[in-house]
């Protein structure tokens, strides 16, 4: 079993009232971790607090460790940990200017990287989103048009760029029709040999084809973290059987 790239200790996030109650849990690295609660379980909360997205309106105490280092200490640098640890949000967002300018936007501010590595980057991480053959001609084009799909992958390949170590989802495929989302999750899965990846989803179904663990969040605490199997076919909290027994008789 892989080591713990990331693990909080004792988490609390807060405004005017509790939203993250004592949270303490290990993600591995080199693995798919899905949160899955019902909506208003903390579970935003939580993967926002892990790259400190969470602090201009909340509170927040205990510890978040990164490679053991707690990134809630003053002198860690939140531009510099949010390309370690990167985003990807349900709605995409593309600036209106070319797909390449888009694409060479954060690299080129952020890692000085030359415009020839960067075409090199650019070029790699559109063929890990399967979308090279698609756009590599329309890359400078600013009228551009794409399915939503193709806007979420190409979200994805752009938080790729910036070499990300841990990889934060939340809700991906909220937006995307069935196939594209085996598709997309497929792609993560590929991923996966060397990104640790945490995803929220409602879609239990998708937390059992693609997760390793998964996390049950409920009313702001964790109830239980185990191997997805594990937690799918013999979960150990009565809670956890009552959510997953009523998700799946409503589906």
């Amino acid at each position: 079993m892989s080591q713990a790239i990331l693990k909080t200790e004792h988490l609390n996030v807060a405004a005017d009232r509790p939203i993250l109650k004592n949270v303490t849990i290990a993600f591995r690295s080199a693995a798919i971790t899905a949160v899955i609660g019902p909506s208003g379980s903390g579970k935003t909360t939580l993967l926002r607090a892990f790259n400190r997205l969470n602090e201009d309106h909340l509170s927040t105490s205990g510890r978040v460790l990164f490679q053991g280092i707690n990134i809630y200490d003053p002198r860690v640098d939140c531009f510099r940990l949010r390309m370690k640890i990167g985003m990807l949000p349900s709605q995409p967002i593309i600036f209106p200017i070319s797909l390449k300018a888009n694409l060479m936007l954060a690299p080129r501010v952020n890692m000085k990287v030359s415009r020839q590595n960067l075409a090199m980057d650019i070029e790699q991480s559109l063929r890990q989103v399967c979308l090279w053959d698609k756009l590599q001609h329309q890359l400078t084009n600013k009228q551009f048009k794409l399915s939503t799909k193709d806007q979420q992958l190409f979200c994805l390949a752009r938080a790729l760029l910036l070499h990300p170590q841990i990889l934060l989802l939340d809700e991906p495929t909220a937006l995307l029709d069935p196939a594209a989302t085996l598709q997309f999750e497929k792609i993560l899965l590929k991923l996966r040999s060397h990104l640790t990846i945490i995803i929220v989803t409602h879609n239990l179904q998708q937390a059992a084809r693609i997760a390793d663990d998964t996390a049950f969040l409920q009313h702001g605490k964790l109830i239980e973290f185990a191997q997805t199997r594990e937690l799918f076919t013999r979960p150990q909290q009565a809670a956890t059987d009552q959510y997953l027994t009523k998700k799946l008789i409503l589906k």
